[in-house]
C-alpha cells in the first residue's frame, strides 16, 4: 500500500510541474508571419498578405532570408482584411524588431486610420527629439506612451496586451507600462499594414510579428521569448522519444518536463494542427490518418519527431 502511494504521489507531481512548464503557443494564433523566407501567414486562418518592396535579410541570429527589412519610405506588408477579425477586447500582439534609427513612422498600423478607433504600434518613433514608443487600441485617449528608449540598431523583443483592465507593454520580457482601464476597439473592415501607416514608415527590420485572441500569461510570453534562441539549432533526435508511434489520437513526449518550452505539431503541408494536453498526453483534434511532425523546442534546442496517427 505505501510503495502504491509511493508512486501515485511522484506521478502527481510529475503531471503537475509537467503541465506548468508545457505552453500552446499556436492556441488563439490570429496571424503569424514567421518572415522566414516568404510573407506567408502561417497561421490557420491563411491571411492574405501582399509585399511591397520589403527585402529579405538576416535574422538576429544571423540566419540568412529569415526576417525583412523596411526603408523607411516606401516598403510595408500589407494583410487583407485583418480589421473585422481583431478582438474588441483581449489579444496580444508580439514581434522582433531593430530599428536603424529614430524616425516618425508607424511600425504597425490597421488602414485606412481612425483616431478614435485604432489599432497601432510606432517604436523608436522621433517624438520632440526623443525615442518614444507608442501603442494604441481603440481610442487614443488611453494610449501607451513611454520615452525616451534609444535602444536602436539592436534586435528587441515587445509584446503589447489588452486584457479588461490593463493594456501592456513589454519589452526583452519587462513591463514599461501599463494603462488601465483601456478602450476597446471595434472590429471593422480594415488592412494591417506592418512597417508604415497613416504616420509614416518604419526604418529597420521586423520579424515573427504574431497576434493573439487572447492575452498570453507569463510562461508563454517567456517561452516565446526563448523560443528562437532555442530554435537556432536542431538536436540530435535520438535524444528524445515519442511514444505510441504510430498512435490512436494521442501520445506522450519522453522528455524531462522542467526542459520544454512548447511543443507544435503540423501536418505534411506545413499547416498548424490543434491539440490539447493532459495528463501528459497529448491529443490531436479530429485530424485524419497521416504523418505528422512533432517540434519539441527545449532549452538545449528543437527537437523534431516524425509522428503516424492511425483512425480506425
Amino acid at each position: 500500500m505505501k510503495k502504491t502511494q509511493i508512486i501515485l504521489s511522484a506521478f502527481l507531481i510529475y503531471n503537475v510541474s509537467f503541465l506548468s512548464a508545457q505552453v500552446n503557443l499556436d492556441k488563439g494564433l490570429l496571424l503569424h508571419l514567421k518572415m522566414d523566407g516568404n510573407t506567408a501567414d502561417s497561421s490557420s486562418n491563411n491571411y492574405s498578405v501582399v509585399n511591397n518592396s520589403a527585402q529579405f535579410t538576416k535574422d538576429r541570429f544571423g540566419n540568412d532570408s529569415a526576417a525583412l527589412k523596411f526603408d523607411g519610405t516606401n516598403d510595408y506588408l500589407t494583410v487583407n482584411s485583418l480589421g473585422k477579425d481583431m478582438p474588441k477586447d483581449s489579444l496580444t500582439i508580439s514581434l522582433w524588431l531593430n530599428a536603424e534609427e529614430t524616425k516618425g513612422g508607424n511600425t504597425f498600423m490597421l488602414m485606412p486610420d481612425n483616431s478614435s478607433n485604432r489599432i497601432a504600434g510606432s517604436f523608436f518613433f522621433q517624438h520632440n527629439g526623443k525615442s518614444a514608443h507608442f501603442f494604441d487600441f481603440g481610442g487614443i485617449s488611453k494610449r501607451i506612451f513611454y520615452e525616451p528608449d534609444n535602444a536602436i540598431q539592436t534586435w528587441t523583443f515587445l509584446i503589447m496586451t489588452r486584457s479588461a483592465s490593463e493594456l501592456n507593454l513589454f519589452k526583452n520580457g519587462k513591463v514599461l507600462q501599463t494603462v488601465t482601464n483601456p478602450s476597446s476597439y471595434t472590429p471593422s473592415n480594415t488592412d494591417l499594414r506592418i512597417g508604415g501607416g497613416a504616420d509614416g514608415n518604419f526604418k529597420g527590420m521586423i520579424d515573427d510579428f504574431r497576434i493573439y485572441d487572447r492575452v498570453l500569461n507569463a510562461n508563454e510570453m517567456d517561452a516565446l521569448y526563448n523560443q528562437g534562441m532555442a530554435s537556432s539549432k536542431t538536436l540530435n533526435n535520438q535524444l528524445i522519444n515519442i511514444y505510441p508511434n504510430p498512435f490512436k489520437q494521442a501520445f506522450m513526449i519522453d522528455y524531462p518536463m522542467n526542459e520544454i518550452n512548447s511543443v507544435k505539431i503540423v501536418n505534411s503541408i506545413g499547416q498548424n494542427i490543434n491539440y490539447t494536453f493532459q495528463n501528459g498526453m497529448y491529443t490531436l483534434e479530429k485530424n485524419k490518418s497521416g504523418l505528422y511532425i512533432v517540434e519539441v523546442n527545449t532549452v538545449q534546442g528543437v527537437f523534431t519527431k516524425k509522428i503516424l496517427l492511425i483512425n480506425d
